[in-house]
């Protein structure tokens, strides 16, 4: 998809048809199809795409639907888009697909947290029981330690799969800032990973073998074991880091677009009406500076209030790593408590206790973390669905109460005594909403029918690259303090305008 300044400087009066002989309209030669119908032989073959004999008709009427559901395409959408230089539909931006590895990760990570579950289980029961003065049955804590270290490698592959995908998503970025935030996230992983390595050690020095026995074992487990109580406090500190970092961002963003929202308070309303029609009336180097300035208001009037509203969303958000922070403290504490602490304390109704507290907050941090990160996202998620859906509906008003469309419009190309096969010479509220969306870019068929959510939200995404297209073709000065507000430099595409402005 491609947005140029010529395309801007041809767009005036947006949701009006220009009518057909006017200077504006593209230049057309007219020839009859052989039934009283003609068509733009200069419009990319428009005629082809009148119906072959209009008084055809079914006993449902659709071949009538048809008929005019492929006039309206061409005469309001079509003929519209290539008066503004662009091509009949726009390519709609895909959402990220899942692959194969990520469905085969997501099912890890549901397994691994039913082992932890486990493992974290047993361990309690273990503490509990010393606690009473009891041992655990060696057999099975033994079982409960190598299902704990499998469990744990197979999560550390899982967790390099993710991680090297996190990289990936990172070197894309555009935002310098997020960039950070996710460097430090991705320390955080790679901590994690280490955390995991040394904790399977540590699990194997002190339930595999006879540590009792081995005074170099007891040792080695020691020092892993508070090793591994480093590494996870310094990977989950990481980890929060970057949660916090990326939250700022989107907080900044925030302000700085806030501010341009501010600035057009004192605006007239009408400002960008009165530019449209001045830009229509004038010619030359004037012409072309009310339209930038109409660029200019337009990018910080819709651009940066969206900007505004998508990046509230994100900064709002729960800030992810600070649980795990949380919960690596507890963990730790217990790591090194275990590590440093002498055999007869360990092994005490003290020693139990202690171990048992520390565990169940870990678990209580952990459990509660997870369902907290959760609630946060599918709320979020929600959240940007309703505005996503609340700026296509606010669009779609406002363009149905500019849309001035005449019957001659409506039948350009058609022998007045046929138009009655076209049906109607009054757009329903079904057809405008099409009509509107269509000249966005979106492929989709002009119909009596209603505009499905589905539509919506792909007409959403037209809308944002829209929205994105009048800041990057802003005036010099206005481009380049918009793009830092996004936290963008000079060289950001259309495409990363668009991802910024929606909180990606």
């Amino acid at each position: 998809m491609s947005y140029n300044h010529e395309e801007i400087d041809s767009n005036i009066g947006e949701g009006v048809i220009v009518p057909a002989g006017s200077p504006a309209e593209t230049a057309t030669t007219t020839v009859s199809d052989g039934d009283g119908v003609s068509g733009g032989v200069g419009d990319a073959g428009s005629a082809a795409l009148l119906p072959d004999r209009l008084s055809d008709r079914d006993d449902d009427g659709s071949l009538a639907a048809d008929a005019r559901a492929r006039l309206l395409k061409e005469n309001l959408v079509n003929r519209y888009r290539r008066n503004k230089r662009k091509a009949d539909t726009e390519d709609v931006p895909e959402d990220p697909k899942k692959t194969k590895g990520d469905y085969i990760s997501t099912g890890i990570d549901h397994l691994t947290k039913l082992g932890s579950a486990a493992v974290e289980a047993e361990s309690m029961v273990k503490d509990y029981t010393v606690w009473q003065g009891g041992e655990m049955d060696k057999e099975v804590d033994k079982d409960f330690a190598i299902g704990s270290m499998v469990n744990s490698g197979v999560a550390m592959l899982n967790n390099i799969f993710r991680l090297n995908k996190r990289t990936g998503q990172m070197a894309k970025m555009k935002n310098q800032n997020k960039q950070k935030a996710a460097n430090r996230s991705i320390w955080g992983g790679i901590g994690g990973i280490a955390t995991s390595l040394l904790g399977i050690t540590t699990t194997g020095l002190k339930s595999l073998g006879d540590p009792k026995e081995n005074k170099d074992q007891q040792m080695w487990g020691r020092i892993f074991g508070a090793s591994t109580a480093v590494a996870d406090i310094g990977s989950s500190f990481m980890s929060m880091l970057g949660g916090i970092g990326m939250n700022k961002e989107y907080n900044r963003i925030v302000k700085d677009s806030g501010a341009w929202n501010r600035e057009l308070r004192s605006t007239d309303p009408a400002q960008e009406r009165t530019l449209s029609s001045n830009a229509k009336r004038a010619s030359g180097a004037a012409k072309r500076d009310l339209i930038r300035q109409r660029t200019d208001l337009k990018a910080k009037k819709y651009g940066m209030e969206m900007a505004q509203t998508f990046n509230k969303i994100k900064g709002d958000q729960i800030t992810k790593g600070g649980f795990g922070f949380a919960r690596s403290l507890a963990t730790g504490a217990n790591l090194l408590s275990k590590a440093f602490a002498s055999e007869s304390f360990t092994k005490s109704k003290g020693g139990g206790f202690l171990s048992l507290a520390l565990n169940a907050t870990s678990a209580l941090l952990k459990y509660s973390g997870m369902a907290a990160e959760y609630k946060s996202d599918k709320n979020a998620a929600e959240k940007t669905q309703n505005a996503k859906m609340h700026y296509i509906n606010q669009y779609l008003i406002t363009k149905m109460g500019n849309l001035n469309v005449s019957t001659a419009d409506i039948f350009q190309g058609v022998a007045p005594d046929r138009r009655g096969d076209f049906g109607s010479a009054t757009l329903t509220d079904n057809e405008k909403e099409r009509i509107i969306v269509a000249r966005l870019g979106l492929d989709i068929p002009i119909v009596d029918q209603t505009l499905g959510d589905k539509d919506k939200m792909e007409a959403f995404k037209l809308l944002a690259l829209k929205r994105a297209a009048n800041i990057k073709n802003a005036s010099d000065a206005t481009r380049i303090q918009m793009l830092g507000a996004l936290g963008l430099d000079d060289s950001a595409s259309v495409e990363d305008i668009a991802k910024a402005i929606t909180g990606e």
